[in-house]
């Protein structure tokens, strides 16, 4: 299953935010696309998912034109912002389930089988909004194994968590790495996952600068595919 993304343009208020972007997705590989913050990656990452509409370009799924069926095979682990806040854990869980599955057949079973992570609160009365910024990234971990897509892509999966927490996601990402799945890593934190890459995509200031293979020194990768002249602390 491999997601392509072909001379794509978007503007936001007559600005444009993304400038010719092409990019791959293909089957198995493991995916930094990485940016400072505010140069297009989540705009990207929208346009994929049908949020927004998009001036010019193609996005695929297996040659094909993306659609809801496509979608289903794809999951958005979002920031902790995109989270409705006002739900339980079980409504967010239970909701997220059907729209995916349009069934709630086998909900309860993947549910019980697949949380770890709260087994001493009640999901149908913890809202999320009571949650910390880890726990919520916790949620949408569990969303995402319940599901089991094909492709995953993970926005920003460690911004704004204690070391604890963010080594418990990153851990979490590498075990769910090991099943043969596509994983897209969005994030400015360079280094975090530089080991886990297989090839990395540079996006800086609305442009891809940068598809291939992923080398030892990602951070200085980067660096240069930015054209980075200030000084750099280790």
């Amino acid at each position: 299953m491999e997601i392509k993304v072909t001379n794509l343009t978007k503007k936001i208020k007559n600005k444009k935010i993304l400038i010719d972007v092409n990019a791959i997705f293909k089957p198995g590989k493991h995916y930094g696309l990485l940016g400072n913050n505010g140069v297009g990656k989540t705009t990207l990452l929208k346009c994929i998912f049908n949020e927004y509409d998009y001036e010019s370009g193609t996005i695929t799924f297996d040659n094909q034109k993306m659609n809801e069926k496509n979608l289903s095979q794809i999951y958005y682990f979002p920031d902790n912002n995109d989270l409705q806040k006002h739900l339980s854990i079980y409504n967010l869980l239970r909701t997220q389930y059907l729209f995916n599955k349009q069934t709630l057949k086998g909900f309860e079973k993947k549910l019980n089988e697949e949380n770890i992570y709260f087994l001493q609160k009640n999901l149908k009365k913890t809202l999320i909004s009571s949650l910390s910024s880890g726990q919520q990234k916790l949620v949408s971990l569990l969303a995402c194994k319940i599901l089991n897509p094909k492709i995953i892509f993970f926005d920003e999966p460690t911004a704004n968590l204690d070391l604890s927490n963010k080594q418990m996601i990153i851990d979490e990402i590498k075990k769910i790495a090991n099943s043969d799945k596509t994983i897209i890593i969005i994030t400015h934190l360079v280094e975090e996952f530089s080991n886990f890459f297989n090839e990395i995509i540079i996006i800086d200031q609305g442009t891809v600068k940068f598809q291939g293979p992923a080398k030892p020194n990602v951070k200085q990768q980067f660096l240069e595919a930015i054209n980075y002249k200030g000084e750099v602390y280790e």
